[in-house]
Order: structure tokens, then C-alpha cells, then sequence
């Protein structure tokens, strides 16, 4: 069974894969987890909305 660190770590590697195939990222390996995606110009609102809706799918 996976701990909590190990669960989130996971989460952030699943999420980084949506980003990094959905939206054009330049370096995705220097993608923070703090970086902001409308700050950077990563995704727009709609871009938003697909984030919401991958993570809704994956996690609930």
C-alpha cells in the first residue's frame, strides 16, 4: 500500500503527464509544483477547465 507522501507524489507525476501532453510546455521536467499555469501562460481559462476536469476524472 502506498503511504501519503508516495499517493501525492503519484498524484503530481499524473498531473505533470496531462500538463506535459495536453498543453505546450517548453521544459516540462522544470515544471514546479508551484509554478502558475495561467501565470506562465501554460493553459488559459478553458485550459483551466480541462485541468479541473482531468483531476476530477483521475482523483474524484
Amino acid at each position: 500500500m502506498l503511504s501519503t507522501k508516495d499517493r501525492a507524489e503519484t498524484c503530481k507525476d499524473q498531473i505533470r503527464a496531462f500538463l506535459a501532453s495536453n498543453f505546450y510546455i517548453a521544459d516540462a521536467d522544470a515544471l514546479e509544483s508551484h509554478t502558475s499555469l495561467l501565470d506562465q501562460g501554460i493553459v488559459d481559462s478553458a485550459g483551466v477547465l480541462e485541468v479541473i476536469g482531468f483531476i476530477e476524472e483521475s482523483f474524484g
